[in-house]
């Protein structure tokens, strides 16, 4: 399979380019995955629990999206920026695109760990009838989704760890969490609404806008290094 390989080189190429280079630490980049994993976990179980409540209040599916988008940006870019703030030693550029790309690499590695495992137990008619068996678009979907991921988790805490240097700069924290809430709600309502994920245009559609989103990230972190060196 080998958008499984892609993914998994997606996972381990970039952590180990940038150590390996000199520009950031072992300790930052595992720091980044442990941040992730905490932060999805925060976010799942009080989450659920927040989700339901608003359900049950009748309030509506793009509400619950937009809702569930601001949270999840909290709990993400909350934790990063925790990290930030508690470290012995507020991070410096460098070991900070390591704490993102940790984070983007370890979500790699566990959407490839699925796909492989989804492979495993799919029938030889069911990869047949699949439509991505013969649409390579659909078929690398995922690999396209991952990358645009992986430069957003990156870029978002790159804005965060801006943000979190004196209060003039702290637009660009919220701006973080603004983007960030965008994506995620944008995929939740997708996926509440039953969104066919088979879709070319549904696809290209998501992927059109998390990269606009990405690309503003990617700019409004430019323009803050260029005033952090004002």
């Amino acid at each position: 399979m080998p958008q499984a390989a892609v993914l998994l080189a997606l996972s381990a190429l970039p952590p180990a380019l940038l150590i390996g280079l000199g520009g950031a630490s072992w300790g930052w980049v595992l720091l980044g995955t442990v941040a992730w994993a905490l932060a999805v976990v925060i976010k799942a179980v009080p989450g659920a629990a927040l989700w339901w409540a608003i359900e049950r209040a009748g309030v509506s599916l793009r509400a619950r999206s937009a809702a569930w988008g601001v949270w999840s940006a909290a709990c993400e870019l909350g934790v990063s920026g925790a990290v930030f703030l508690t470290a012995t030693e507020f991070p410096s550029l460098l070991d900070m695109i390591g704490f993102g790309i940790g984070a983007g690499s370890f979500e790699a590695l566990v959407v490839a760990g699925a796909a492989v495992a989804s492979a495993r137990v799919e029938s030889p008619e069911d990869s047949a009838s699949d439509p991505a068996s013969s649409d390579r678009f659909l078929a690398w979907s995922g690999v396209i989704e991952r990358g645009l991921a992986s430069v957003g988790h990156v870029a978002s805490r790159g804005l965060v760890w801006v943000g979190l240097q004196s209060w003039l700069l702290s637009p660009f924290a919220l701006a973080a969490c603004a983007t960030f809430g965008v994506v995620d709600g944008v995929s939740t309502y997708g996926s509440e609404a039953g969104w066919d994920w088979h879709d070319r245009r549904r696809l290209k559609y998501l992927y059109s806008l998390v990269a606009k989103v990405t690309a503003v990230e990617v700019v409004l972190m430019a323009i803050a290094l260029h005033l952090l060196q004002a």
